[in-house]
């Protein structure tokens, strides 16, 4: 397993647009990880996207069709370039104001019934203020991250498992 870091904190689904430069490098990434992989006779065998992203859409208030809409033409381009599936890591709450995410949360429960290239992995970030694992009201503590990574790993896992994939 290889995995390409592309992250960019803040960012609204319109800077992940083509010809926007957060896409551009995220695609540069992939491919030279690809072309390296291949120059080294690494078999590729599978691509997979993790994608955490829409906080900030919610601070902005982008509307929910409005983000779907985007994401779907930014997982298009993505899968132009080998991706298979997206696994979404859903936002959570804005620890002061937590109705404030909640618009783009649907939209994204939403895309995983919508999308058929595209899996809900997790969605415990939502638990994290009333849990008290928020530093400042955007960013979670350390064991935040650990718990939803974790769970998003776990539930990866079982759905390559369930595509006998795994």
């Amino acid at each position: 397993m290889i995995g390409v870091s592309a992250s960019k904190g803040g960012s609204m689904i319109a800077q992940w647009q083509p010809g926007q430069p957060l896409l551009i490098d995220l695609l540069n990434r992939l491919d030279k990880a690809k072309s390296w992989l291949m120059e080294n006779n690494i078999r590729v065998g599978h691509i997979y996207l993790l994608w955490l992203q829409g906080e900030s859409d919610g601070d902005f208030k982008t509307p929910p069709e409005k983000y779907a809409s985007m994401i779907r033409i930014t997982f298009d381009e993505i899968k132009k370039h080998g991706v298979e599936h997206i696994f979404l890591l859903q936002i959570g709450h804005h620890r002061d104001d937590q109705a404030l995410y909640l618009p783009i949360q649907e939209a994204q429960t939403n895309m995983d019934s919508d999308f058929g290239d595209m899996t809900l992995v997790s969605t415990c970030l939502k638990t994290m203020a009333e849990r008290g694992l928020m530093k400042d009201p955007f960013h979670y503590h350390q064991a935040a991250y650990n718990e939803c990574g974790e769970e998003a790993a776990q539930n990866t896992v079982d759905y390559l498992k369930k595509q006998s994939i795994l």
